[in-house]
């Protein structure tokens, strides 16, 4: 089992409560985070590369960190700086949306230095999302660690999984997303993602896959809801359906799913230079975006990020 390195915010989700919809449960949370949440539950290797708060939220991040068994030496504690908390609302149809409050908060403090270098050694895989591209720091630092991932040929998974209010100027994702495409093999997007980046960069959703496809990135991962899964590869589309669920709550469905397709990487041993043969091997590229499909449908059924991650025995 190759180990998986996961960059990026940590923070809390204050959920809806049950009973009470204007009551809300703290809920350790974050989409990387999450990710290594997600591996680490499916009985893989997975570590967080961050920097959390030492006030009591972010000890509740390390302790439910430590507790599903991911690896937290490589995070920075900051003494002076609140954990970022995000209020998650969720509509009718369960689908969420995200009040975020993350000014100069302790996940936006993480330099290039902070980077403990040795991690990268013992990883084959290295994740991060968009979340940490928002400020010319977090750029920065991302940038860096893209480069030690390379370096030592790990497959670099991107989740673009934007979150516009983060951003200061939305124009500026495009720029900054597009920047990455040189040092990413896969990236995935939600069909409203894909959209909405495209149109800040003023080309067409189709334009923006080719794209990624004539930069380092070896598959694209377009998810829809309940809709069909886009995979493009170099020369080549393939479609994948999704399980058809009742969904609880959508929160960490993305993070489950890419979680599950990284555990099915690391446990594989894929490195960078040996992903080309799953990209040419139908049936076990197919076997990979299924269980990853399960797990997501899986954690839609469920309330809460961390808690709502599938082990093997609950998809088996």
């Amino acid at each position: 089992m190759n180990h998986v390195l996961c960059f990026g915010e940590a923070l809390i989700d204050f959920l809806p409560s049950d009973n009470d919809p204007t009551a809300f449960t703290p809920i350790a949370g974050g989409a990387p985070a999450n990710v290594a949440v997600a591996i680490a539950k499916l009985g893989g290797d997975s570590a967080f590369i961050g920097a959390v708060s030492q006030d009591n939220f972010g000890q509740l991040i390390i302790d439910e960190l430590t507790h599903y068994q991911v690896n937290t030496q490589a995070i920075k504690r900051i003494a002076d700086k609140n954990t970022a908390v995000v209020l998650v609302s969720l509509d009718k149809d369960n689908e969420r949306s995200f009040n975020f409050y993350r000014h100069d908060t302790a996940d936006v403090n993480f330099f290039v230095d902070d980077f403990n270098k040795k991690s990268f050694e013992q990883a084959s895989i290295f994740h991060f999302c968009s979340n940490t591209l928002t400020t010319s720091t977090l750029l920065d630092s991302t940038m860096k660690g893209l480069s030690l991932a390379r370096q030592h040929n790990h497959i670099i998974s991107f989740d673009v999984n934007l979150r516009k209010s983060l951003w200061n100027n939305l124009d500026d994702a495009f720029d900054a997303i597009t920047q990455c495409f040189n040092n990413v093999d896969i990236i995935k997007f939600s069909k409203e993602e894909l959209d909405s980046i495209a149109l800040r960069g003023r080309i067409s959703s189709n334009d923006l896959i080719v794209k990624c496809l004539t930069s380092h990135i070896q598959m694209v991962i377009i998810t829809d809801g309940s809709k069909p899964i886009n995979v493009y590869l170099a020369g080549a589309q393939k479609r994948f359906g999704v399980p058809k669920i009742t969904a609880k709550d959508t929160t960490g469905a993305g993070d489950s799913f890419v979680g599950g397709l990284l555990y099915q990487l690391a446990s594989h041993g894929y490195r960078s230079d040996t992903l080309s043969k799953l990209l040419s091997n139908d049936e076990q590229l197919g076997s990979f975006i299924t269980f990853s499909s399960t797990c997501g449908a899986y954690t839609c059924q469920q309330k809460g990020a961390f808690p709502a991650l599938p082990r093997q025995q609950d998809i088996s």
